[in-house]
């Protein structure tokens, strides 16, 4: 009998060793298989900030200052060639929000600069309560769809109004002063924002790029970064700009008065500058044109792959912004008729958008140990 302990005793303490050994070979292979080539994030996240992110703010505020300029030649004498000058500086302000419009966190994120600069559809029955009869205050949140960028495409065009009926809005009409006024209230709101959030990034971004914040955890800059950058994408771009209008999100019933510029008719164009600022982002695009560190430039040192085939993501990625373009391409202006007689070429847009998503937000997030903390209810 105790032959037999001891020799099971023996076989049970080879057999303890060999499977210490195999859990040691183990996780040496794991541990191997974790392990990815040496990236700077700390360099990506500074060169994001100084090259990508507070150049987009200046950009807007710059085009900002130009379309106020143009306004106050405007109401110092309105005629219909001044009027058209207004129209075509207030587009081109709202390019150049796309650019910056998806950085909703830190300063952008303090001063709601989001919600108090882009939100639509916009209430134009209150619009114009609140210039009959004063009283308004368009620093509160709930206030956010009578103001900013849609609320003035709404002034400055109105609902199938002639030029000549703009003009005579502003100086004989009904209210003519008070709607000057509102108009001058927009902008004093827009340009509070806006100094707000480029004062803010004075001090922010040295804590945007700093050691601390150079990991991959919640609270990190790259994870901040992400999580705007896919959540914007999702909600304000897919499905506001695109999905609701053609019924997408709406049990396929088109919604044609909720795109972006119902009164400009340019929605379909500012989609498309919206994703052009996307991809920028992604492989580091300034807006003078110089490369810097990005992001494609982490998925490119890592090697991710797709978790649908293996493809490289990185090319999978760009692809992916091109095919989106081109369907953009295959949709016209105004996008409010689109959604009607062309629905098929907006789904595919919309069916583009999502495919792109599952890049950024499941391959890519996972391949770089960042944790999407947003909720949503695509379950992708």
């Amino acid at each position: 009998m105790l032959v037999t302990i001891k020799n099971k005793y023996t076989a049970f303490a080879t057999w303890s060793v060999m499977a210490m050994l195999l859990v040691f070979i183990q996780g040496c292979d794991n541990k191997k298989g974790d392990e990815t080539p040496a990236f700077d994030r700390q360099g990506l996240n500074q060169k994001t900030a100084e090259f990508i992110i507070i150049p987009s703010y200046d950009q807007y505020h710059t085009a900002l200052n130009s379309f106020e300029s143009s306004v106050d030649a405007f109401f110092a004498d309105a005629t219909e060639a001044r009027l058209v000058v207004v129209r075509e500086d207030l587009k081109t302000l709202r390019k150049d929000w796309q650019y910056c419009s998806f950085y909703n966190f830190g300063p952008a994120l303090d001063a709601s600069l989001l919600s108090f600069t882009n939100i639509f559809p916009v209430n134009t029955g209150t619009i114009e309560t609140n210039i009959a009869n004063g009283g308004y205050n368009l620093s509160s949140i709930a206030t956010k769809d009578q103001q900013g960028l849609q609320a003035l495409g709404y002034l400055f065009y109105g609902e199938s109004l002639s030029n000549a009926a703009i003009v005579e809005s502003y100086t004989t009409g009904p209210f003519a002063a008070e709607r000057k006024q509102y108009v001058s209230d927009i902008l004093n709101s827009m340009d509070t924002s806006i100094e707000t959030v480029r004062t803010g990034w004075v001090t922010y971004k040295d804590v945007y790029g700093a050691t601390s914040k150079s990991g991959t955890d919640a609270g990190s800059s790259l994870s901040l970064l992400l999580n705007e950058w896919n959540k914007y994408f999702e909600v304000n771009l897919r499905d506001a700009k695109i999905g609701i209008p053609v019924g997408e999100r709406t049990l396929q019933q088109q919604q044609p008065t909720k795109v972006e510029a119902l009164y400009a008719g340019y929605s379909t164009e500012l989609a498309l500058h919206a994703v052009q600022a996307y991809e920028d982002l992604y492989l580091g695009k300034s807006i003078d044109g110089e490369t810097v560190t990005s992001l494609d430039n982490y998925v490119q040192a890592i090697s991710a792959k797709t978790v649908i085939d293996g493809s490289d993501l990185s090319k999978s990625i760009k692809s992916q912004f091109s095919v989106i373009k081109s369907a953009l391409g295959n949709v016209q202006d105004p996008l409010s008729e689109e959604v009607e007689t062309n629905q098929s070429g907006v789904k595919t847009v919309f069916t583009e958008m999502q495919k792109l998503i599952v890049f950024i937000k499941s391959d890519l997030t996972s391949a770089m140990g960042i944790s999407i903390s947003y909720i949503d209810n695509d379950g992708d």
